[in-house]
Formats: C-alpha cells, structure tokens, sequence
C-alpha cells in the first residue's frame, strides 16, 4: 500500500519521521494566577446593653475570652504567624490561651501557651527570670520551657481588669504616647497538652487510684525539679558552671504541675510532668544577711 502524502508531497511516514527527529521547543509554563487571600474574619457580634444585662457571670465571661481570642491578632508579631485557639484558664487580672503557628516562625513550636496579666506585673516578670534561668542552665527538662520573655504592650480593651484599653495620652511637652504605666504585660511558653494535675485527677481519679508506676512517676519528676531549683540541674553530678542564688517555688500544687508527653528515658512511656508557674518563686541567699 502506497503511503499518502503531505501538502506538498511530503510522505506521511516522512513526516512523522522528521517531527520526532525535531520535536518542537517546550512551551512556557503560564503562570498560576495567585489566589486572592481568604477575607478576614469578622469581629463578633457585640451584644447590646440590654443583652449584656441578661447575661450571667458566665455568659459575659465567654463572650470577653471570644473578643480577646479574636483581638490578639492585632498584638505586635502575631498577624499571619499565631492563630488563637482557646483560652485555658483566666483570673482576675491575668489570662492563659493555647495558640496555634499559622505561619513561619522557626524558632517557636507548632503550639505555645500565651499568659497575660492585665497591669505591668512583677510577678509574670519575676517567672519570666526564674524560667530564663532553669532554661539557660541547660540542665532540666522538668518546668516549661520559655520562648519569649516578659515584655509589654497595650491592651485591646476587652476586659478592665485582664485586657484594658488606655487612650493615648498627651505629655508635657505636647508629644503623645501610651502610658508606659498602663500596659499589658505577657510571656509566651511551652504548651504541656496533659493540662495541670488538678484538672487531670478530677477528670480521671476522682473515683479511682492512679496506678502506683503513676504515682512514683510525678514523685521523681517532681523532686528532679526541687533539685533543679537547689543546684540548678537535676543531676547533682552535672552542675552549672553558675547557679546563685538557689530557687525556692512557695506555689506548689497540682495546679501548677504540667502533664506533658512521654520522652522515653527516664521516663518511658509514662506522662511527663513539670513544675511550672513560679511567679511567687524567689532567690534564696544563703548568707541571712543578704535575705530578703
């Protein structure tokens, strides 16, 4: 059978010849056409005067977090990097929450636990230090770990003792500003997803014993970090080349005892637990003279 030919007598079979031969040049990709970003989220509903006057204590207590969740991304550093997720405990002047990265930021986890106090606060400063320490020392995994220390920033006005608002206000000489005095103050730490050991046993123990292993798991965990505070590592063969002055906590209780995840040694399968929330803790001298 004869082959059929091309416009131009050029044979079929030559013709495909000579493509494969020379394949034509690649075309250029186009260009996806970027997505525009999903529109923010609107702020929540606020209620009015007389809604609010029908709340309970805890209905205006929920919707104050839902604002302050919401509002915390308008905190310096926050936008497009940390999604609040929930908050896990509140005071009366301070408040903790759970945020989740959402962009990048290397240096942090996927998670961090946020503290607020609504006033410059020498106790979330002194925690700040005492965590700084244990953390710089290197030598115990026993308390929370600390990835942003204590620092200020106005409030966004969501609760007047937790969260204040203050205007900016006009100085002397005529400049304006924020009154120093009149911040926020925060931390940002490590998040320890057993919760506390109080809320834990009320949940889990309240109608049973925890298993023995359990028990002398916290009891180690527990005096690994009591030594901690005394020698600055929980090895005692292993001490900082600096720990003065030693650490007493005077705030312990389950409350502030943190169930993290199990790290295999010393600790196998078992939960980890850490003693954290030393905004009462101080230095103590050894010399009585120099106590304060």
């Amino acid at each position: 059978m004869s082959s059929k030919r091309k416009p131009g007598g050029v044979l079929e079979s030559e013709a495909k010849k000579a493509a494969l031969a020379h394949p034509p040049p690649p075309s250029t990709p186009v260009a996806a056409t970027p997505s525009a970003p999903p529109p923010p989220t609107p702020e929540p509903r606020r209620p009015t005067a007389a809604q609010w006057a029908k709340l309970d204590a805890r209905g205006r207590q929920t919707i104050e977090r839902k604002f302050w969740l919401y509002r915390s991304r308008t905190w310096a550093g926050f936008e497009g990097i940390w999604k609040a997720a929930r908050v896990l405990g509140a005071g009366t002047h301070g408040v903790a929450a759970l945020f989740n990265k959402i962009g990048k930021a290397d240096e942090y986890p996927e998670k961090i636990v946020v503290k607020q106090s609504g006033k410059p606060d020498p106790d979330l400063l002194s925690e700040s230090h005492y965590m700084t320490r244990i953390k710089e020392a290197g030598k115990s995994n026993h308390f929370p770990d600390i990835y942003k220390t204590y620092y200020e920033e106005s409030g966004t006005g969501t609760h007047k003792t937790r969260d204040p608002k203050f205007p900016v206000v006009q100085y002397i000489d005529g400049t304006l500003g924020i009154d120093p005095d009149k911040q926020v103050s925060r931390i940002m730490i490590e998040y320890c997803p057993g919760g506390n050991l109080w809320s834990y046993q009320e949940k889990h123990w309240s109608t049973s014993v925890p298993a023995e292993n359990v028990l002398w798991t916290i009891l180690a965990c527990l005096a690994r970090a009591l030594v901690t505070l005394e020698l600055g590592t929980d090895d005692p063969d292993d001490p900082p080349a600096m720990w003065d002055p030693p650490i007493a906590h005077l705030d312990m209780k389950p409350d502030n005892i943190f169930i993290s995840v199990p790290d295999g040694q010393p600790h196998h399968n078992y939960a980890f637990y850490k003693l954290g929330d030393l905004g009462m803790a101080i230095g103590i001298h050894h010399d009585p003279s120099e106590r304060r």
